[in-house]
């Protein structure tokens, strides 16, 4: 049954695509890439670009990766006739480039070499270093072994492929499912090119972000325009703010971080019971260390203090060890077990002899919301949730909510660790200006992004890690959508909406 709807599902979207891509007449084109292993985020991301190229006239090009399952080719290609990326090219591109393929490789002797790589104005170390982490399941790059070297030399390779396409082609849009790891390289392209940029999209929340200039591209891809926010009245959008964190914190959102951290499996302890529990002095407040996945991009956020989260981690522990005014105590990130990382932290804290300081796994997230005084992340939603209750965040980074006055944000290594040695145990409450701004900030990142509703034509399932989709139904709804012209669908008219306005974010339609 699963092949043959498959089956009528590439015919129907070769009939379908053939008729709606009909820009064959014009030299201008999108580019958008497809490395995804996931049929449903193929289909998603594909549809998503292939009707912003039809809002724009512009030819789409599909970039794929070089290796792949059949299905996984066979859908791209019943959906776009323009593709990159296979062996052919690709290897033309590397015999053409051969020689500064070589040299830039043979640079990178250590992890400081990686990180700092440039090519040209390129600057593409970043997200190779994320890449290797992130490709072979690691915490961090000690030294560039054999397996690190493999994927540093063909990132390099994928970027020369990269530029050669822009030289080739004259791309006026690129369309990416992300803006780290590989696809962090085509990013960079973009912001040096003046190429206007549609990405990351969350099919979850059906959110994206256009980049149109070169200082926007600096930003990360949620942050609000501040004077986005001058004009929103923090008192209307109270209850909106909670009613989705009573949804949050109940576990009924359909997230994968959100169901891990709140579920109702996990115990709500009190303060008392974390006291005793970890043998805490109950006079001394109480400092959260939240804990990142090692391998998930730690240069995706803006100005981050450390080359990655295993060394912040590390850092923040060794300076909080020396306050003498604080207990602290470290959870680790509840989406570990579906980035194979669980445990990872354990051996970790053991070599810091900090082991009794990690939270057990059966602590609900609540807990450290409640009863804790101060939270420390990089950037991670808790700071979010941390400050929506009206408690202090520490940042080692800049993520979308930061820059608003309600939170700490040292601005160097030194900073950052002289405040948790000495000053984070004396941080206060957000007075009343501050959480208006808080109100402010989530509103525009959990309400407003959140364009999704089971209607939009981009598969009829949620896709998060550690869920399995209905791959029947799937199908039976391409099937469906295929019945009806682009521009008579709901994501057409959203996306046309969206890519005519002045706005940088698509946003929820609350006239509905």
């Amino acid at each position: 049954m699963k092949n043959k709807l498959f089956n009528e599902v590439l015919e129907s979207n070769k009939n379908f695509w053939e008729r709606e891509n009909e820009q064959d007449s014009r030299r201008e084109y999108l580019l958008y890439e497809s490395f995804y292993s996931e049929l449903p985020l193929i289909y998603g991301i594909s549809k998503t670009a292939l009707t912003i190229a039809k809002i724009k006239a512009l030819q789409p090009i599909c970039i794929v990766g070089l290796r792949g399952e059949k299905e996984k080719f066979s859908l791209i290609n019943s959906m776009c006739k323009n593709i990159v990326g296979k062996f052919f090219d690709f290897g033309f591109s590397c015999l053409k480039n051969v020689l500064s393929i070589f040299i830039n490789f043979l640079r990178i002797q250590n992890r400081n070499d990686l990180l700092k790589l440039k090519i040209e104005k390129y600057n593409i170390g970043y997200h190779i270093y994320d890449a290797v982490l992130r490709s072979l399941n690691l915490a961090e790059i000690r030294e560039i072994s054999f397996s690190v070297k493999k994927i540093v030399f063909l990132e390099i390779c994928y970027f020369y492929f990269f530029k050669g396409l822009l030289e080739k082609y004259n791309v006026k849009v690129m369309v990416l499912g992300d803006n780290v790891y590989r696809c962090g390289l085509l990013f960079e392209i973009a912001k040096h090119n003046n190429i206007e940029c549609v990405t990351p999209i969350n099919l979850n929340g059906f959110s994206m972000r256009k980049y149109q200039n070169y200082d926007e591209f600096n930003l990360h891809d949620r942050k609000p325009k501040k004077i986005f926010l001058d004009n929103l009245d923090s008192k209307k959008i109270h209850s909106f703010i909670d009613e989705y964190f009573l949804k949050r914190f109940s576990a009924n959102l359909e997230q994968h971080d959100v169901l891990n951290a709140f579920s109702m499996n996990k115990k709500k302890y009190s303060k008392k019971e974390i006291i005793e529990k970890y043998e805490l002095k109950g006079k001394l407040p109480i400092v959260a260390v939240m804990s990142h996945i090692f391998c998930d991009a730690p240069h995706a956020y803006p100005d981050v203090l450390y080359d990655d989260y295993k060394e912040w981690l590390v850092q923040t522990v060794k300076s909080l060890k020396r306050n003498r005014n604080i207990n602290f105590l470290i959870k680790e990130h509840p989406s570990a077990d579906l980035y194979n990382e669980k445990g990872v932290i354990n051996s970790i804290l053991k070599e810091l002899d900090c082991e009794k300081c990690l939270l057990s796994d059966d602590v609900h997230n609540l807990t450290v919301l409640d009863e804790f005084d101060v939270v420390v992340t990089c950037g991670g939603t808790i700071g979010q949730e941390f400050a929506y209750k009206g408690k202090p965040v520490v940042l080692a980074a800049k993520p979308p909510y930061s820059g608003f006055g309600f939170t700490v944000e040292p601005s160097s290594r030194d900073e950052y660790e002289k405040l948790l040695l000495n000053g984070i145990e004396n941080l206060s409450m957000l007075n009343e200006k501050q959480k208006e701004d808080v109100y402010k900030v989530i509103y525009h990142d959990f309400i407003l992004l959140n364009n999704y509703s089971d209607d939009l034509e981009i598969g009829g399932q949620r896709h998060y890690m550690g869920r399995e989709i209905d791959c029947d139904n799937f199908y039976k709804q391409i099937l469906n959508y295929n019945k009806i012209l682009l521009d008579k669908q709901l994501i057409y008219k959203k996306l046309k909406k969206f890519i005519h306005s002045d706005n940088k974010h698509m946003f929820m339609d609350l006239d509905k």
